[in-house]
């Protein structure tokens, strides 16, 4: 199993400095990196350091992320500082007992995740979006009682006036963001650009 440290970066753009194991050979490994950022698209990749184990590599990681301090610089897509390399571990191939597999299957039952929807309720459901949708009267005065007695976050809380350049700026910001949606005769919605 080959261990390393990488950089994979945008041309001009941000990067992302993480630890990989293969077993292929490390300068034909394609991998980018387990980044959650859509917007980042790396194109490039830079082997920092090749490793004799996972600990190693992790322990360059956590000195690499700390100097560059990733999590909080706008130049890395890293969502976090590597802290440890005790609780990094792969469980893949390693049997589960019988106890641990009930003990899943139990947390997982009643949970709807996955679960899909019958034709009717999907037709009431489309017909309460129709119809205006939002809650019943009922569950409104459940949620309305609940909130009662409740401090609003800005109470007590004064908001000076704003300039006009503030405004006229806020003005231009917010009509490159709205879009108009336009329903066409086939149900589909168009959209255009203000």
């Amino acid at each position: 199993m080959n261990h390393y440290v990488y950089y994979s970066y945008e041309d001009w753009g941000r990067g992302y400095i993480g630890v990989r194991q293969c077993e292929c050979n490390i300068c034909e490994d394609e991998y980018f990196g387990s980044y959650y950022d859509k917007s980042f698209n790396p194109t490039n990749k830079i082997i920092l350091m090749e490793c004799n184990t996972r600990e190693e590599a992790l322990s360059a990681e956590i000195i690499l992320h700390n100097f560059y301090d990733v999590k909080n610089n706008p130049h890395f897509v890293n969502q976090a500082n590597q802290t440890s390399s005790k609780f990094d571990y792969d469980n893949t191939g390693i049997p589960m007992s019988e106890e641990t597999r009930k003990k899943i299957s139990e947390s997982k039952k009643g949970h709807l995740k996955g679960t899909k929807q019958s034709p009717e309720q999907i037709a009431k459901r489309m017909e309460s979006r129709r119809n205006g949708g939002g809650w019943s009267k009922e569950t409104g005065k459940k949620v309305s009682q609940s909130l009662k007695g409740n401090i609003p976050w800005n109470k007590g809380k004064k908001v000076g006036s704003m300039s006009e350049e503030q405004k006229e700026k806020i003005k231009n910001t917010m009509k490159e963001k709205v879009k108009f949606r336009q329903r066409n005769d086939d149900g589909t919605f168009t959209s255009s650009s203000v």
